[in-house]
């Protein structure tokens, strides 16, 4: 990839590190990163439970002394392996509303299994700066075909949907659509006939 994306703003030098695997230490992520060791100032690990399992969540904060670099291995390392899963590396933000902007969220499926998360984050890459990206994975680390993209400008959304949606794309039909929670998707169903 020859352009890095610029995020939406430069003051930033902190990435959120998510869906680490449970046994991740601080020297896993430390060679995970290792092309830009030094200019990492910290690595903290956050452990949460999770509400319905007795199992931790874990995630990591790591501070650069620069939004270059930090910028630079957000966009070079998202979505690659780290112990068999994909880890999702993003700007650690307080402001939740661009997660769940609907007209920022896609939802991705048809994902051929033989393709890569990394190969989807660098598909849509190329439709603007994502601000979070995710396949849903099983224990093993395999992603299940489907998926969620989450730019930070509703243009770039708009191209991937334009660009994407019933396409074939590394030989399947991609269904590239706005995110909608499952009480929206039932609601535009309408009623059904339960005679």
């Amino acid at each position: 990839m020859n352009q890095v994306p610029i995020g939406h703003q430069v003051d930033k030098n902190v990435i959120y590190v998510s869906d680490l695997p449970p046994n991740t230490i601080e020297s896993d992520l430390m060679q995970f990163f290792r092309n830009f060791a030094d200019k990492i100032i910290v690595i903290n690990i956050i452990s949460r439970p999770f509400m319905q399992e007795r199992k931790k969540n874990l995630s990591a904060k790591v501070i650069f002394k620069d939004y270059e670099t930090a910028n630079l291995a957000r966009v070079q390392l998202n979505l690659l392996k780290l112990k068999g899963h994909s880890i999702r590396l993003m700007w650690d933000e307080r402001d939740n509303s661009i997660r769940y902007n609907t007209q920022t969220n896609l939802f991705v499926k048809n994902i051929p299994f033989n393709i890569s998360p990394r190969e989807v984050y660098e598909h849509f890459l190329q439709f603007g700066d994502i601000s979070s990206a995710k396949l849903q994975e099983d224990i093993n680390g395999n992603h299940i075909g489907y998926g969620y993209v989450t730019y930070y400008s509703p243009d770039s959304a708009a191209k991937a949907i334009a660009a994407c949606d019933g396409k074939m794309t590394w030989g399947s039909r991609l269904e590239v659509k706005y995110f909608q929670k499952k009480t929206e998707r039932l609601s535009t169903i309408g009623p059904t006939n339960q005679n």
